[in-house]
């Protein structure tokens, strides 16, 4: 009886050969999906404007034997606005001013620019605002170092150079490869449940399973020449009986034009009727994949075994 579950390599192939469409269709959809989320994505896209104010330092006292590099300049200018009194005195001298306080303090950045003697300040904002900002900031740093002894002061050089940085979205684009894989997982998740609630036959490990034979064949249901040559040398011995299962129709009529004498051609539904009739000493089992359910082989292996015969071997056409 064949009633359990086989999974094979050869089940397996069988099934995405058979629905290959369904996986097809999955990929297009999640293909479909994936476009339209790198399209919105790029839509979505976050512009960041900041805009930088170029900074020189120079010398006040020029006799001065003062090591000053522009290097520690920077490291101490950074150093002073990371110091919560010198964040404070900047925000009161913008509030007096009615200007925008400053609140991301992180988001301040102190360079040196390339191998020049210059600097940037860059702060993310409105043009206006940061340019009454960049003024406190620079105003600060130059009490502090005077106050601290460092014998250079902070003059800015031109305007405001603005930059605009563009930041993909990179979750919702992730997101999106995760559902364009989950929509292709979804088509090979249906195509198993179809390998396991199907009751078709779709591999020869589950006919040599119950048979305990190797088949003679395993061609394709397209190229049946090694069956026609195999049926001519059959036709040379004794009666055979050549019982074909669903969907071999156009095989079957392939043999039939041949004119065998010696060969008789049946099918599942007049098998019974062929066992009563015909005085066979060989009966040979043709069958392709996907199209003979179980049952209808378990009633076949029935009828065998009341009219205590058995097959002497059998064929798998192949998709």
């Amino acid at each position: 009886m064949i009633e359990e579950l086989i999974i094979t390599r050869d089940k397996l192939v069988t099934y995405l050969k058979k629905f290959w469409w369904l996986l097809l269709l999955c990929f297009i959809i999640g293909g479909i999906v994936l476009g339209i989320g790198v399209y919105s994505s790029g839509n979505s896209s976050e512009k960041t404007i900041s805009y930088e104010q170029e900074i020189i330092p120079v010398k006040v006292n020029k006799n001065s034997m003062q090591n000053i590099t522009i290097s520690n300049i920077v490291g101490n200018c950074t150093t002073f606005l990371n110091v919560e009194e010198v964040q404070k005195e900047i925000n009161d001298l913008l509030e007096s001013q009615d200007e925008v306080a400053i609140t991301d303090w992180e988001g301040i950045s102190l360079e040196v620019l390339g191998n020049s003697s210059l600097f940037g300040i860059k702060i993310m904002g409105e043009q206006a605002v940061v340019k009454a900002q960049i003024d406190a900031i620079v105003t600060v740093l130059n009490e502090k170092m005077e106050h601290y002894g460092q014998e250079v002061e902070l003059v800015m050089v031109g305007d405001l150079k603005n930059y605009v940085e563009v930041e993909q979205n990179r979750a919702v684009l992730l997101k999106d490869i995760v559902i364009f894989l989950a929509i292709i997982l979804c088509g090979l998740i249906c195509i198993y449940l179809l390998m396991v609630f199907d009751r078709h036959i779709s591999s020869p490990s589950e006919i040599n399973a119950v048979l305990g034979k190797e088949a003679i064949l395993q061609i394709s249901i397209n190229d049946i020449k090694l069956l026609e040559e195999w049926s001519k040398i059959l036709n040379k011995k004794e009666r055979t009986v050549l019982l074909f299962g669903d969907g071999t129709e156009k095989v079957q009529k392939k043999l039939e034009t041949l004119r065998m004498n010696n060969i008789h051609i049946t099918t599942f539904e007049k098998y019974g009727e062929t066992l009563i009739k015909e005085a066979a000493v060989k009966i040979y089992l043709v069958i392709k994949s996907m199209e003979t359910e179980k049952g209808e082989l378990n009633t076949i292996l029935q009828l065998n075994k009341l009219y205590d015969k058995q097959f002497d071997g059998w064929v798998y056409l192949k998709l």
